[in-house]
């Protein structure tokens, strides 16, 4: 059986639930959805752990503003949850870790990437909204687009979402 903890990540303005399971060296920090919490990710933590041997360990959050993290204070947007997640890994004493999202957590975990590369290992997306298999004009492939090319296309592909989720919240 899996080994589950329950604590609690001190940030400013108070402190944030998180969830780990198992307890191996490796690290994967996991992003929930929009209107999910730490919990959605038990069954791939416990998976996680038990097919890996014990090398694995998975912990998530409660975002700002969702389940056990609901009364902390102060506005939050996707950086605030992708600075909180790095605020994880240093209340744990972990340098690097890989870093996945679902759908919302998707796009905490890329701003993590992005705002702190140092601290993330790999990136893994699951279901965060953008067709990356998508058929480029003239035959172009993904590695010849430069960045106000692959800005263009997300914001035509996913802009009014993105407009959503990068709210930020009193």
């Amino acid at each position: 059986m899996t080994h589950y903890e329950l604590f609690q990540v001190p940030v400013e303005g108070g402190s944030l639930v998180a969830g780990r399971w198992g307890a191996g060296p490796t690290v994967v920090v996991a992003s929930h959805g929009i209107t999910a919490n730490h919990r959605s990710w038990q069954t791939v933590g416990e998976l996680l752990d038990e097919r890996s041997g014990g090398q694995l360990s998975l912990v998530a959050l409660d975002h700002r503003g969702r389940a056990g993290s609901a009364a902390t204070p102060g506005t939050y947007g996707l950086a605030q949850h992708a600075d909180d997640a790095v605020a994880l890994l240093d209340h744990m004493g972990v340098e690097t870790a890989v870093f996945t999202g679902h759908s919302m957590g998707g796009f905490v975990v890329a701003n993590a990437a992005e705002r702190h590369p140092d601290r993330v290992e790999r990136l893994v997306l699951v279901d965060g909204g953008l067709p990356f298999a998508m058929d480029l004009p003239g035959g172009l492939t993904p590695d010849a687009l430069d960045d106000d090319a692959i800005e263009v296309i997300v914001q035509s592909v996913i802009g009014p979402a993105l407009d959503r989720l990068n709210q930020r919240w009193p």
